[in-house]
């Protein structure tokens, strides 16, 4: 590397000197020991229940991962001229008084391969401090078959499961290849909701859409993590395009649930203004 020489007059010595490196190491310390966000929202992305990418940012924004591939799998499309999405995933960690919530969009997750093979996108953010108090556990999933010029069979299906760790708990994405993550590394603080599992009839364009019981939990205002796993199961050539989101809501605001389907459908609210978002971030054209 070229060194720039300095002018003698604008060398730092003694204390002065001392005091810069004292006052930049300080800096450096405080950076890495919280003072900028750190990059807890997690995004696993697993091929046959191996892991094959990790994403990170920082708790509360979104991950956006652009198209890619795994070994039996592309994910992702071209929305518009310009913007390419794969997985799109929203955390609003440390929540508000009404709702906390991640939420994961896969535009289009295509079996590229023969035979059967699976996709599982498993989503995590700690550091939630609102809703408190009496909480409700609510996920829902919605989704299209056979998408973006894919097709569809009946061996196609999902499965879709989310987690609370009352002990702020970051999913784990290595406990076992075999069956990918849970929350932690115990079950210590875990509420889970039931798995919604929806499967395809075999005609293109075809959607469903279901949303689980509630899970009633208490949390007196101290961090939790929110996090979920979705599995999409695909024979050779068959696509789909899946929404999930594992809400947290005050268990006053919500005595009974949505009627089926209703809130699935509502989920897809949130990540309106992420595709407005990556259009903005578009470069201008030359």
């Amino acid at each position: 590397m070229k060194r720039i020489p300095i002018p003698k007059g604008q060398l730092a010595r003694g204390p002065t000197r001392r005091l810069a490196a004292v006052a930049l190491l300080a800096g450096l310390a405080w950076l890495f020991a919280g003072g900028s966000a750190r990059a807890d929202f997690r995004l696993y992305v697993f091929d046959d229940g191996v892991l094959s990418n990790t994403f990170s940012v920082a708790s509360g924004t979104t991950i956006d991962t652009g198209e890619f591939n795994t070994a039996h799998f592309h994910i992702g499309r071209t929305l518009t001229p310009g913007v390419d999405l794969g997985i799109v995933a929203q955390s609003n960690s440390p929540g508000t008084p009404a709702r906390a919530f991640i939420n994961q969009l896969t535009y289009t997750a295509a079996n590229t391969s023969s035979g059967v093979h699976t996709l599982t996108v498993a989503a995590s953010d700690v550091g939630f401090t609102q809703p408190a108090g009496g909480l409700v556990l609510r996920n829902a999933v919605n989704v299209t078959w056979g998408e973006s010029g894919t097709g569809t069979s009946t061996a196609d299906s999902l499965t879709f499961t989310s987690y609370v760790n009352t002990l702020n708990k970051q999913f784990d994405s290595d406990v076992d290849p075999t069956a990918p993550g849970q929350v932690g590394n115990a079950a210590s603080g875990n509420f889970t909701s039931s798995t919604l599992t929806l499967t395809a009839n075999g005609l293109v364009g075809t959607t469903g859409a279901a949303n689980s019981p509630d899970v009633n939990f208490s949390n007196s205002g101290l961090p939790y993590s929110i996090s979920d796993m979705l599995t999409l199961t695909l024979n050779g050539g068959d696509g789909a395009e899946v929404n999930g989101v594992s809400n947290v809501f005050p268990r006053a605001d919500f005595p009974t649930p949505a009627p089926g389907g209703l809130l699935a459908l509502a989920t897809c609210v949130p990540l309106i203004g992420v595709v407005t978002w990556l259009r903005r971030r578009r470069p201008a054209a030359l």
